[in-house]
């Protein structure tokens, strides 16, 4: 049996003034299926990638605020992309969702 500390993620609850933190959902836009392993890029001041979990959430903290590039890519589907401003001690959400792309 293992011992010690458990691995944990970021505490998105509590930030430092100075931080912001960006935490959401990916699912398919049509049947609100969660999707699993999509990659969420944030790019600006700092950039981070994480992989939605087999709920599709995901979380990206801490970061600095300001102004940031997002993205989400998943084989099959369109990708997403929009402009957030993220802003000191806060949490914000992002629910996205990703319009499936038939193969010809």
């Amino acid at each position: 049996m293992r011992t010690g500390p458990r691995p944990s993620l970021p505490n998105v609850g509590r930030l430092a003034s100075d931080s912001a933190a960006l935490v959401g959902t990916v699912a398919d836009r049509q049947t609100g299926v969660a999707l699993t392993g999509v990659v969420v890029r944030l790019r600006g001041l700092a950039s981070r990638d994480v992989v939605s979990d087999s709920r599709g959430a995901f979380a990206i903290s801490p970061v600095p605020p300001g102004r940031f590039s997002v993205a989400a890519m998943y084989i099959g589907y369109d990708g997403f992309r929009s402009v957030i401003e993220l802003e000191p001690g806060r949490t914000d959400t992002l629910q996205v969702g990703l319009q499936y792309r038939a193969c010809p």
